[in-house]
């Protein structure tokens, strides 16, 4: 792909759903207006941190920011001191906060007009994950928007979503964690994926946030969560397929989550600095598929990306 390569910011169909809140679907063509309003709110800035919590208002600003030809920044934490350190790193940043005034009266459903998704440059810097300082000083890895095409339509196929079909997903991980970006907020972009709006945290919220769902629903979590679901004892609507990360799964517990709830598991590795770059089915496989978009070269022992 050449640098004047562009790609639109939304590729899915505008009558294709985006989004479920309380139960009501949110049409593609009715956030790319919204999106698209909330861009032109946004302040002159090179860099924005998206502290919102609602899914569906940190993916509007996600998406405007591009469009506005703004880097999010996605921090490990959400910390005070976290989120200064950034700030002075990339001075002239700005915070979208929860409940910001820029979300009020978007256009809705009174806007039925279909504007075109705007094409952005394939070479356009979008997002900067940072890690989380577990092995060394912090560090950020830049995302272009060539980048989170090309690794969200690999992530597809290296996740199994099934064709042709709207996959309904629940996300208990935070929209700037890499993991919650490539599965909460980049499939619903560019895939049949709808997002809940909702982050459960606890048990029961997470089946309230299913049960609202129609089916075929997935969940997007991690052993800590899965294993408190486990033993909640609480009984989830039909569920299609159980996507983890974060954190090595064994086989034994893959089972027990399969044989559990009916469905598929599937777990995915990755990091900060790539995103997802291989999948198994753990139950079944010991072995994990890498990712069809990198190239794993051998160096003095050892794999370079």
């Amino acid at each position: 792909m050449s640098d004047t390569e562009t790609h639109p910011v939304i590729d899915r169909p505008a009558d294709g759903t985006i989004t479920v809140i309380g139960g009501e679907r949110i049409s593609v063509r009715r956030f790319l207006a919204e999106a698209t309003c909330l861009a032109s709110r946004l302040p002159e800035r090179r860099y924005v941190v998206n502290m919102v919590v609602d899914r569906y208002h940190y993916l509007l600003g996600f998406c405007a920011a591009i469009m506005r030809g703004q880097c999010t920044l996605m921090p490990f934490n959400r910390r005070d001191a976290t989120i200064e350190t950034i700030e002075q790193k990339f001075p002239g940043s700005y915070r979208l906060q929860p409940c910001d005034r820029l979300f009020e009266d978007l256009p809705g459903d009174a806007n039925r007009e279909s504007a075109r998704p705007a094409e952005i440059p394939m070479d356009q810097l979008c997002a900067m994950a940072f890690t989380s300082g577990s092995t060394g000083t912090p560090t950020h890895h830049r995302k272009f928007w060539r980048t989170l095409v090309v690794g969200t339509a690999s992530n597809a196929r290296l996740l199994g979503l099934p064709r042709g079909k709207t996959i309904n997903v629940v996300a208990t991980i935070p929209s700037q964690h890499m993991w919650g970006m490539e599965t909460s907020i980049l499939f619903p972009m560019l895939e049949q994926v709808a997002i809940s709006a909702q982050s459960p945290f606890y048990a029961a919220d997470i089946v309230n946030a299913l049960t609202e769902l129609p089916e075929p629903r997935a969940l997007v979590s991690s052993p800590v969560h899965l294993d408190v679901l486990m033993r909640s004892g609480l009984e989830l609507p039909p569920l299609d397929r159980v996507y983890s990360a974060t954190a090595p799964m064994s086989r034994d517990g893959a089972q027990q989550l399969e044989d559990r709830f009916s469905s598929r598991v599937i777990e995915a590795f990755g990091c900060s600095e790539t995103g997802i770059i291989a999948s198994r089915e753990t139950a079944r496989e010991a072995l994990w598929r890498v990712s069809d978009s990198l190239n794993l070269e051998a160096q003095n022992d050892e794999f370079i990306v």
